[in-house]
């Protein structure tokens, strides 16, 4: 699924705003696991700096009215864990640069389903 940010391959409990892609370049890759754990790895360009930095801001406050936090902070990286609407456990990590995006998005990968155990 290559779409453009905001969008997440989970379903949170929110609505995502939806999203201009003209100013992005987007490459996706998805990989699927036999018991249901999915990971999918989007790198974003931006022709500038501005909708680059536009397109940060916008995706974390999406993320922040689906009350999902980020649970570390460092330069250049956030990371993100929740649950959907579903109950399925998800990691995000966001790294970014001046004019570039990237969002590895992890759901019940198997380290979610030892936890619950």
């Amino acid at each position: 699924m290559d779409v453009p940010l905001p969008s997440l391959a989970f379903d949170l409990p929110c609505t995502y705003a939806r999203t201009d892609g003209r100013f992005q370049k987007r490459w996706t890759a998805s990989f699927h696991a036999d018991n249901g754990a999915v990971v999918r790895h989007r790198y974003m360009e931006y022709d500038t700096k501005a909708h680059a930095g536009r397109q940060l801001v916008s995706f974390r406050t999406q993320l922040a009215l689906c009350d999902v936090r980020p649970g570390y902070r460092l330069p250049g990286k956030v990371g993100y864990q929740g649950a959907d609407k579903k109950g399925r456990h998800f990691d995000i990590t966001i790294e970014y640069g001046e004019r570039w995006i990237s969002v590895i998005e992890k759901s019940n990968w198997l380290s979610w389903e030892q936890r619950k155990s």
